[in-house]
């Protein structure tokens, strides 16, 4: 008796870690895909002048346009560079299906630079930007949304070692 019971409390162990590791990974592929549609928006924007320069959480809020390394896009140059990371992006999603452990395991480390990248601009413009209550709130939602992800990515980052 006490044998099943073990075994049951195993079995469930085992599906909870794959239920958790399934979750992480689709969360992961989804910012993965939805990054490269904004990327994608962006670039068009620019390459047919409808944008000056943006970033990609300028869309939620037109006041949070600073400067920030590798998020910031200007001009035909800058529909190229997000049209690169789109595509570098694409590859490390890619790279997250190799049957070979060193390949996924780059995939991962560049998911999880691409969504510390974001997570940290977001932070940063929360930051510089925030006013007080009356505050736009949408930018802090995708904040902390951004900062959940990148928490999904770590975890998923930290799977490929068990």
């Amino acid at each position: 008796m006490a044998s099943s019971a073990a075994q049951g409390r195993s079995v469930t162990r085992r599906v909870g870690a794959v239920v958790e590791l399934a979750l992480s990974t689709v969360t992961c592929w989804a910012f993965g895909l939805t990054t490269c549609a904004v990327l994608l928006y962006l670039a068009s924007g620019l390459w047919l002048y409808q944008i000056t320069s943006a970033t990609p959480l300028s869309i939620l809020d037109a006041g949070a346009s600073q400067k920030l390394w590798g998020l910031t896009y200007s001009g035909r140059g800058g529909a190229f560079i997000a049209l690169g990371q789109a595509a570098g992006v694409l590859l490390a999603l890619g790279l997250t299906l190799s049957g070979t452990a060193r390949l996924r395991r780059l995939g991962l480390f560049a998911m999880l630079f691409w969504t510390g990248l974001w997570a940290g601009h977001a932070v940063y413009l929360v930051a510089t930007a925030w006013n007080g209550p009356l505050s736009d709130l949408r930018l802090v939602a995708a904040a902390v949304g951004l900062l959940l992800i990148f928490g999904c990515a770590v975890h998923r980052t930290s799977c490929s070692w068990r």
